[in-house]
């Protein structure tokens, strides 16, 4: 009885508002349908969610929340973002506020129109909400200005609003953005340690939790010497969602796992989900053991990572968006490091931090809460073998007098390049690269129209007229695959890379080295920002 009250409420103010006891009563059968898909989201019964939102539908078709219900479901889980969009739209028109139309702009993101997704944003924040979702759909704003490089005077004044509300979340022990997130904006570092942490401390709350609700517990990791007496090896877990080597940064892994000495090193990787078969027997003829994890809650998972009995767990995914940190939280292993994020584990459970002392020297390790455990000279792993193959039997030297005449450039010109993201590009730094074309006339600077976020051309493009540029110094190359990419920069004379305050480029930069183009850097106070210069400290040392 106490739960149908809702519905009732909902029946009567109908009536009281003028409408029929029929209407009264869809309506209430409505508010049942929405209920019920939204508690077969939670359980990841999707199919079974997408019809109860449609029977809402069917019943109450100007909804807007059973349109909002409707949409998610088909982005999130189906991944038709194009058709998702429509029912956005119609949810914001007929009840506009902030989450629809913040769930808007996120539709507009998802099939990469960002600046309509700017203008929800924006749309959205004029509507009174809880600071929580309303300092979502600010940072969101701030986000989308930052990968297209608009309104950079705005940017400043939005970027101090976040950092209070933030700074508000935390205090009353609430859920900032993302730690991931927060690291493609111009934070100070140590504000993005008081998110990681915040967000670790409600995920070893949430382990927590799981584990006296289900009544289960794990046992206290012990390192048994019984099996590595025996067998005289280390035993070492990697965990991932993924290892498909198709991915970016599992791709940069690909030439690590058969270098495991298998005399010394005993390897299980699991992962929560894989679900590419491809990849799966990729992964299995790489390492003696593959454990598949899907469909598993996270003391699921920590339980069977608990029971391989490892001397070692190294956790691949660190804050990444696909994420599952209660894992770690349950502490399945008396060993965990935390290896490939940029960013610390925040207390979440990790006890080694893997880095080497040029991307985070012992000055900056109070940025992360772990022990340091440095890998000298270089800890980000490099898998760039078969790609950098792929490039060189494509004649370097021909290239590059193909690629001058394709774009009508002089033989004598000096092509340098900015390969990296957008997001990454700040207004002083992009001044400075401005400077030097006005101080050369030779020099041709190169970037890469990246098609999700194409709309920073015209902008950059913009900003540079403003100081003084002419359009033609700026040559606009398509976006290619990752082969091209490094074909690509073997071309430059020289790479600029950015830095602080956001980030250094680093699987850009890594395939920089490969190309054996000379790259010009500097480091920052950051750890995304002094990767570059261990990278190229390293391949100096390995020369």
């Amino acid at each position: 009885m106490i739960r149908a009250l809702p519905w009732l409420v909902c029946a009567a103010l109908l009536l009281l508002c003028g409408g029929t006891e029929e209407d009264a009563y869809m309506a209430s059968r409505a508010e049942t349908w929405l209920n019920l898909a939204s508690v077969f989201e939670q359980r990841g019964r999707t199919t079974d969610a997408l019809r109860a939102a449609r029977t809402c539908l069917r019943l109450q078709a100007e909804d807007a929340r059973c349109l909002s219900m409707q949409g998610r479901i088909l982005a999130a889980h189906l991944g038709y973002e194009h058709v998702s969009l429509g029912y956005f739209m119609r949810a914001a028109s007929i009840a506009p506020s902030l989450p629809s139309l913040m769930n808007l702009g996120l539709a507009y993101s998802h099939v990469y129109d960002n600046r309509r997704a700017g203008e929800a944003y924006a749309a959205a924040l004029e509507h009174e909400e809880s600071i929580a979702v309303w300092s979502q759909c600010l940072f969101r704003l701030c986000e989308v200005k930052q990968m297209i490089c608009e309104d950079w005077g705005g940017q400043e004044e939005r970027m101090s609003m976040l950092r209070r509300t933030t700074e508000e979340l935390i205090s009353k022990g609430m859920k900032p953005i993302s730690p991931f997130l927060a690291m493609s904006l111009p934070l100070p570092p140590e504000d993005i340690l008081a998110i990681t942490r915040a967000h670790a401390h409600l995920a070893v709350k949430g382990a927590e939790h799981e584990r006296q609700s289900s009544n289960q517990s794990l046992p206290f990791p012990v390192l048994r010497a019984g099996p590595l007496a025996i067998s005289r090896r280390l035993r070492v877990v990697y965990l991932s969602a993924t290892f498909d080597p198709n991915k970016l940064m599992n791709g940069f892994l690909r030439d690590v796992w058969w270098r495991h000495p298998t005399s010394q090193v005993e390897v299980h990787c699991v992962a929560w989900d894989m679900r590419e078969e491809g990849g799966r027997r990729w992964i299995r003829e790489q390492v003696e053991h593959f454990h598949s994890a899907e469909h598993q809650s996270d003391l699921g998972v920590a339980q069977l990572v608990n029971a391989l009995h490892a001397h070692l767990l190294v956790e691949l995914v660190g804050w990444y968006p696909e994420q599952r940190s209660g894992i770690v939280a349950h502490r399945p292993c008396r060993v965990q490091s935390l290896y490939r994020f940029i960013g610390g584990g925040g207390g979440r459970g990790d006890n080694l931090y893997i880095t080497d002392s040029t991307s985070l020297p012992p000055e900056l390790v109070g940025l992360v809460d772990e022990k340091i455990l440095y890998l000298q000279p270089l800890y980000l792993a490099c898998g760039h073998a078969r790609t950098f193959a792929q490039a060189a039997a494509q004649q370097l030297s021909r290239h590059r007098e193909e690629f001058v005449s394709k774009y009508n450039l002089s033989k004598d010109a000096i092509l340098i390049g900015a390969l990296n993201k957008y997001y990454k590009i700040s207004p002083e730094l992009w001044s400075t690269w401005c400077n030097i074309l006005l101080s050369h006339p030779r020099v041709v600077l190169i970037v890469i129209r990246y098609r999700h976020y194409s709309e920073a051309i015209e902008n950059l493009q913009r900003e540079a007229q403003k100081r003084g540029v002419q359009a033609s110094r700026m040559l606009v190359v398509p976006e290619g695959k990752h082969h091209e990419f490094i074909l690509l920069g073997s071309l430059l004379d020289l790479f600029l890379d950015t830095g602080h305050p956001i980030s250094n480029g680093h699987t850009t930069v890594l395939d920089m080295a490969w190309a054996d183009v000379p790259v010009l850097t500097w480091a920052g106070p950051s750890k995304a920002s002094r990767v570059a210069s261990s990278i190229l400290r390293a391949a100096v040392l390995v020369r």
